[in-house]
C-alpha cells in the first residue's frame, strides 16, 4: 500500500472513530434529555367532571364567604370555599351555583384565573382547589385536572402564561406548568417551595412563599429576597406585578421592587392580604383597615370595608374589592356594593362539633366562629359568639339537667333551654386548663379532657388528675365513659380508669396499639373503638386487648372526636379520606367520599333517621339507611 493510500486509510479510520464518538455523545445527550424530561414530568389525570351522584346527601346552607372573583364570557364568577357562583351582568343573585361535593369535587375552592384555552378554542376559567387539583371550565362543562401526587393537588395560586400554559403554585410542593398535554416542574429549584402567591408571566415570574420571602424567576434564573434584603416579613401574602413595578404584600407592609430590585417599603405595619397595582400606585386589601390606596408619589387614602379584603381585581375599568360578605366597586368616590354574598342558615362552614338537644335543635360548633343553634324546623338559626364561645370542641346535651354543655378552647359554658349562658368555668373555678377538648357524663357528674389532664366535676366540686397520678400522658384528646369505667385517649397512649383512678395504661410498647396518639373514642356495647392519628381505628375488647381490623386502610388520620356509634354502624371522620362506615352486621369497613363538601370530616350527629356530617367546608345530612352497604 502506497503512502498516500495509507494516509487516506488512516484519515478514514479517524473520521469513522470521530463519527462514532459524535454518535455516542449525541445519543448520550438525547438519553440524558429524555431522562430529565421524564423526571420533570408529573403524572396526572385529565377527565370530564360529572356531577356527583348525591345518594340522598342534602347540604345545609352555610355562609358563602367570598374569596376570589373573575370575569369570564361576559359573566361574573365568584368563588367561596364551598361553591362557585355565576352571576349575569344584571342580576344580584346567582344564576347558577356549583357546590363542592356535588357539582364540583369534594374540596374547598382556593383561587380563580382565566386564560387562553390551551386547545385553541377561546378562553378557559380555571378553578383551583385545596385538595383536588384544578377544574377547567369552558362555559358549559368542567374538566378535572388531578395530579397523582397529593401534595400537588393542594393549589394556592394560578397564573395564565397565555398559550404557553398555566403556572400553578401548590401549598407545599412548589410550582408546575400545565401546557394542555403535560404537567412539568417549572424548575428543579422550585419543587419544594411553600407557595402563597404568583404574579407576572413565564419569562418573568414573581413567587410568594410562606417562609422564604419572594422569589424572582427571570429568564431561567431564580433569586430570593427576604428580610435581610429589606422585605418587611419573610411570609408573603400577596403579589401584583405591572410592567415597571412589582408589589409584594406581607403581614407587616408592602415592598416595592423596580427593575427586579428592592426599592422601598410602602404602608409599613399593614397586613397586606391582597394587592392590585394601578396606574398611580397600588391598592392594598387589609385584614381590618379596608382598602388602602397608596400612590407612589402622594398621600395614601383608605376606604373602609365590612370585613377582610381577600382580593382586588380589575374588570374593565372597575376596580373591585372581594370581601367575605360581598363585592365592592372601588372606582367611584364612595364604595358601591355590587354583589352580596347569599344568605345562609349557618354562619360559617368550618364545623368542629355537632349535637342535638332534647328540643330537636341542632347545635353546630365552629372552629373559630362560635356556634349556631338551628331550630327544629330548620328555618332559622341563632348565632352565639363571645370571647368564651369561640373555638368550640364538643357539645353535650343534658336533658335531665335542662342544660347544654359546650367545651371550647376558652373554657366550659353551660346554656339553659333559652340559649342563655348560665355559667362559665375556667382555671380559677377549679379546671386544670381552660382548653377543653372533650366532655363525657359520668355516674357522678362530668369528666373534661384538657391538654393538662382530666378534670372531674361532681357534687364535691372540681378535682383533676394528670401524669403524676398515673395518666399515660397529660394531653388528653378524647374520653368515653361506660358505667364506672372511663377511657382517656391521649397523645401518648390510652389510659383506662375506674372512676377517677388509673387502672391500666396501653401504649405501643405494651399492647397491640399501633399508634400512641389517640384522637377519638366511641363505645358500643362492651367494645371500645379507638381512633388514632395515623393508623385509623382499632378495637379494645373487655379484656383490654387491642384488636386490629384487617380491612382498615393504612395511614388513616382520625380527626379529634370525629366518631359516632349508632345502632346501625360506627362512623369515623378522617383527614382527607372522607368518612369511614363500619356496619355492625357486615363487620367491614367502607370509606365514603362522594356527596361531601370536603374530605376532611370533623363531626357527626344522628337524629330522626338522618346522619349529620360536619366538615371543614360545610354540613350535609343523609338518611342513615342509605349507608347500609
Amino acid at each position: 500500500m502506497s503512502g498516500r493510500k495509507i494516509a487516506v486509510f488512516v484519515a478514514g479510520i479517524g473520521v469513522f472513530f470521530a463519527a462514532g464518538i459524535w454518535w455516542r455523545t449525541n445519543q448520550a445527550v438525547k438519553l440524558s434529555q429524555q431522562q430529565i424530561s421524564l423526571e420533570s414530568q408529573i403524572r396526572f389525570t385529565l377527565n370530564p367532571w360529572n356531577r356527583t351522584s348525591s345518594a340522598g346527601y342534602e347540604p345545609v346552607s352555610a355562609a358563602s364567604a367570598f374569596l376570589d372573583a373573575a370575569s369570564y364570557q361576559g359573566k361574573l364568577y365568584v368563588a367561596s370555599s364551598n361553591a362557585l357562583l355565576e352571576y349575569s351582568a344584571e342580576q344580584g343573585t346567582p344564576a347558577k351555583i356549583f357546590r363542592c361535593g356535588l357539582d364540583l369535587p369534594a374540596s374547598p375552592i382556593s383561587a380563580l384565573a382565566t386564560g387562553p384555552a390551551l386547545d385553541g378554542t377561546g378562553e378557559w376559567l380555571y378553578v383551583a382547589t385545596e385538595g383536588e387539583g384544578i377544574l377547567i371550565f369552558d362555559g358549559q362543562s368542567f374538566t378535572h385536572l388531578r395530579p397523582e401526587l397529593p401534595a400537588l393537588r393542594s393549589i394556592t395560586a394560578l397564573v395564565s402564561a397565555g398559550v404557553s400554559g398555566l403556572l400553578v403554585g401548590s401549598k407545599e410542593a412548589g410550582i408546575f406548568r400545565f401546557d394542555g398535554r403535560e404537567i412539568n416542574w417549572l424548575h428543579p429549584n422550585l419543587k419544594d417551595l411553600k407557595i402563597t402567591a404568583l404574579a407576572g408571566e413565564l419569562a418573568d415570574l414573581w413567587i410568594g412563599t410562606r417562609d422564604k420571602g419572594v422569589g424572582h424567576f427571570l429568564a431561567g434564573q431564580l433569586t430570593f429576597t427576604s428580610e435581610p434584603q429589606g422585605l418587611p416579613d419573610v411570609q408573603v401574602l400577596s403579589l401584583s406585578a405591572s410592567p415597571d413595578s412589582t408589589f409584594v404584600g406581607t403581614p407587616n407592609g408592602v415592598a416595592l421592587f423596580r427593575g427586579g430590585k428592592f426599592e422601598r417599603i410602602l404602608a409599613p405595619g399593614f397586613f397586606a392580604r391582597s394587592l392590585a397595582a394601578n396606574a398611580a400606585g397600588v391598592w392594598i386589601g387589609t385584614l381590618e383597615e379596608g382598602v388602602i390606596n397608596v400612590p407612589l408619589n402622594g398621600r395614601a387614602s383608605s376606604i373602609p370595608m365590612e370585613s377582610e379584603v381577600r382580593r382586588i381585581i380589575q374588570i374593565g375599568k372597575k376596580w373591585i374589592a372581594v370581601t367575605r360578605g360581598g363585592l365592592y366597586d372601588l372606582s367611584r368616590q364612595r364604595t358601591e356594593l355590587l354583589v352580596k354574598a347569599p344568605g345562609a342558615l349557618l354562619a360559617d362552614a368550618n364545623i368542629s362539633a355537632l349535637a342535638f338537644d332534647s328540643s330537636n335543635r341542632l347545635w353546630v360548633g365552629y372552629f373559630d366562629k362560635g356556634l349556631d343553634v338551628i331550630a327544629a324546623d330548620f328555618q332559622k338559626a341563632t348565632h352565639v359568639e363571645s370571647s368564651t364561645i369561640f373555638c368550640v370542641n364538643r357539645i353535650l346535651d343534658e336533658p335531665d339537667r335542662q342544660r347544654t354543655v359546650v367545651a371550647t378552647a376558652n373554657g366550659l359554658a353551660f346554656f339553659d333551654p333559652n340559649l342563655n349562658v348560665r355559667q362559665t368555668l375556667l382555671k380559677p373555678d377549679g379546671l386544670i386548663a381552660n382548653h377543653i377538648t372533650d366532655i363525657v357524663p359520668t355516674a357522678t357528674g362530668l369528666a373534661l379532657a384538657t391538654p393538662a389532664g382530666i378534670t372531674f366535676l361532681d357534687p364535691q366540686g372540681a378535682h383533676s388528675i394528670y401524669g403524676f397520678q398515673g395518666l399515660v400522658n397529660n394531653h388528653v384528646y378524647a374520653l368515653s365513659a361506660v358505667g364506672s369505667q372511663l377511657l382517656a385517649g391521649t397523645l401518648g397512649g390510652l389510659s383506662v380508669l375506674e372512676k377517677d383512678t388509673v387502672k391500666a395504661n396501653l401504649t405501643t410498647a405494651n399492647s397491640n396499639l399501633k399508634h400512641n396518639w389517640i384522637t377519638a373514642i366511641a363505645s358500643f356495647g362492651n367494645q371500645h373503638y379507638i381512633g388514632t392519628y395515623g393508623v385509623g381505628v382499632v378495637k379494645l375488647n373487655p379484656s383490654l386487648q387491642v384488636e386490629t381490623f384487617p380491612d382498615m386502610p393504612k395511614e388513616i388520620i382520625v380527626n379529634p372526636n370525629a366518631m359516632l356509634a349508632t345502632a346501625n354502624a360506627l362512623y369515623v371522620g378522617t383527614l382527607g379520606h372522607g368518612f369511614g362506615v363500619y356496619n355492625w352486621k357486615q363487620q367491614r369497613w367502607r370509606f365514603v367520599e362522594s356527596g361531601l363538601p370536603s374530605l376532611n370530616v370533623t363531626a357527626f350527629s344522628a337524629h330522626a333517621g338522618y346522619l349529620y356530617i360536619g366538615t371543614e367546608n360545610g354540613l350535609v345530612r343523609v338518611p342513615e339507611k342509605n349507608l347500609e352497604f
